[in-house]
């Protein structure tokens, strides 16, 4: 996926990449996974292309501040803790258009940094305020080196009031009560790139346009069948942004599959040495090497004790196997899922609960509108 998004900066002749935190999913990441983004950075930068980089509520602020000296060499501006804007808070960035760009760059800040205990401990909305006129109060510093003759951008890693959030982010950091609200975004920015959300999606009452990018992949199985992109953002100083999102391309997909349990029973146990396993019904498909969610099917009996490691040793890049079974009451067939699921799941087991069959081309309709009515809830 970072080979590809590499190869669109040099394919689309990018002026700047901007990465709006949650470089890493968690404070001390391993060797690996450093490896693959400071590669990529390493890329961008010998295309001659700057990057800015802030940190979010995943990364080690500290970290990335002391990783960001020797990333310079990359060309790329690193902003772990929040910086007055005359002391590397806002930072004017030559471009090969000839075009300047001043960003101000606002990593994450949690309500515990910024409010005592005895504070948060307040009644009603006002800690919540506190909070919100606290944030109000960075971005007015942040923004000030804003100028008339470039492109002003604003970098936030923060939770806006208006964001639809799903299912994998951290909950403790994205409660309504603490959402930025949009009267903190200045007029005089361009654009404002955002971060901590990952869905894609524009902030739609802010005054200026305001996107999330979203995370560059699915991280949870109740992101199934979400398209994952990246925007990317034609901007002059006397012309308005022009937003368009772009998909990510690379990244594994998830995937869930619901096989019966008597699949697995004996000799009848498939081989997987073949890029699609073929069961009697249904058929799972690992052509493009997804992480699967695999539900078994156990209503029909007993559940296999060693089911779990029968299921992986045939089905490969298996994530989670979960069971459908009865629930454990006298008198009550109905299915039940045991694990995390999503809204597809739950339609299925709904069928199976009335006596129905799902068929893939009725979950598919189901999936289609389903996309379409999270669509309309942008566009409301």
């Amino acid at each position: 996926m970072l080979d590809d998004l590499a190869v669109a900066v040099e394919r689309e002749r990018i002026d700047l990449v901007l990465m709006t935190g949650d470089v890493f999913d968690v404070a001390s990441p391993s060797a690996e996974a450093e490896r693959l983004v400071f590669r990529f950075f390493r890329r961008v930068g010998q295309l001659d292309v700057p990057s800015v980089v802030i940190a979010g509520n995943h990364d080690s602020p500290a970290r990335v501040e002391a990783w960001g000296q020797l990333a310079e060499l990359a060309q790329v501006t690193a902003c772990g803790v929040v910086k007055p804007h005359d002391q590397g808070g806002c930072v004017t960035i030559p471009t090969r258009s000839g075009e300047p760009a001043v960003v101000a760059m606002l990593p994450f800040v949690g309500p515990s940094q910024f409010l005592s205990a005895q504070e948060l401990g307040v009644a009603g909305g006002e800690a919540v305020g506190a909070y919100a006129r606290h944030m109000q109060r960075l971005v007015a510093d942040i923004t000030r080196g804003f100028r008339a003759d470039a492109v002003n951008l604003l970098m936030s890693h923060t939770h806006m009031e208006g964001a639809v959030v799903g299912t994998s982010e951290r909950r403790v950091h994205v409660a309504e009560a603490w959402a930025a609200t949009v009267d903190m975004l200045p007029a005089t920015a361009h654009y404002v790139a955002l971060g901590h959300i990952h869905r894609n999606q524009a902030i739609a009452a802010a005054p200026v346009p305001t996107w999330y990018a979203g995370a560059p992949m699915q991280l949870d199985f109740g992101e199934e069948g979400e398209v994952k992109a990246y925007n990317i953002v034609e901007v002059h100083p006397d012309e308005p942004a022009r937003v368009t999102a772009r998909p990510y391309v690379g990244a594994r997909p998830l995937r869930t599959v619901t096989v019966l349990a008597s699949m697995f029973e004996g000799d009848s146990i498939a081989s997987a040495s073949t890029p699609s396993l073929q069961f009697d019904e249904p058929r799972v498909d690992v052509s493009e090497r997804p992480h699967l969610r695999v539900i078994v099917d156990c209503t029909a009996g007993a559940v296999d004790p060693d089911i779990n490691r029968k299921v992986r040793a045939v089905i490969p890049g298996v994530v989670s196997v979960d069971l459908l079974r009865p629930r454990p009451v006298p008198g009550d067939t109905q299915p039940v899922l045991q694990g995390m699921f999503a809204p597809r799941d739950l339609y299925a087991a709904y069928l199976h609960h009335q006596g129905q069959r799902g068929t893939e081309a009725m979950l598919g309709a189901f999936d289609a509108l389903y996309q379409a009515s999270l669509v309309g809830e942008d566009e409301a």
